[in-house]
């Protein structure tokens, strides 16, 4: 449905799921149209998510931008392995947003490769979820110099862009080692001030954790 060159067939109902977020997102899923109709765990799926109250057309020009700057570090010979996805606002409110597979938010991570709620105070969380998924020596060489390239692309770009409400479910970071954000509502210096006070939430503009220095220094 966010890629119009992209047919889909039935929607899988036993399948989709309301995912655990403020605006309550749905996540949708569909038979692959290209491939013919047919039942069976064997039928590629095509995978979105339907979003309400929420001004996509700002996702969607947060991550042109990325993408207009990511062409630019191409032209200058740097490739930063910088990953966006797909925005279709359909509304003032409504649309719909590409899911990025394999990958997963920095808020899991932290869980199921750290101490659960402790994960968060770990330091090596990402780099164990890259270390399982890369296990041989050249592949995680691999990974981790992708992990270094976007990371400094994302710092770059959200701080260029202003992108605030920066925290680990919006971050997220795929098994090849490319380290992404979702999720842009707070924009061009809009952040985020704590109720009641004029008291901005975030401590700083650019988002740099020891987690990802983890990765970075190779632990």
């Amino acid at each position: 449905p966010c890629m119009p060159g992209k047919r889909v067939g039935r929607i899988c109902p036993d399948k989709c799921r309301v995912l655990s977020s403020k605006a309550a997102p749905m996540l949708l899923i569909f038979d692959d149209a290209e491939f013919g109709v047919r039942d069976g765990p064997g039928q590629p799926k095509q995978l979105a998510i339907f979003k309400t109250r929420d001004d996509l057309r700002q996702d969607a020009a947060m991550l042109q931008s990325m993408r207009q700057m990511d062409a630019l570090w191409l032209n200058a010979g740097h490739e930063c392995w910088l990953r966006t996805y797909t925005v279709a606002a359909t509304d003032v409110d409504v649309g719909w947003i590409e899911v990025v597979r394999g990958a997963k938010e920095t808020a899991e991570i932290q869980s199921v490769w750290g101490s659960g709620a402790m994960g968060a105070f770990q330091n090596n969380t990402l780099n164990s979820y890259l270390v399982e998924h890369n296990d041989d020596p050249k592949m995680y060489q691999g990974a981790q110099e992708r992990f270094c390239a976007s990371c400094a692309a994302c710092c770059v770009s959200t701080y260029v862009l202003g992108i605030a409400d920066r925290h680990n479910g919006n971050i997220m970071l795929s098994t090849d080692g490319r380290l992404f954000h979702i999720d842009f509502g707070h924009v061009l210096g809009h952040f985020k001030k704590i109720k009641g006070t004029g008291i901005k939430r975030e401590k700083t503009k650019l988002v740099l954790t020891p987690e990802m220095m983890f990765v970075i220094n190779e632990g």
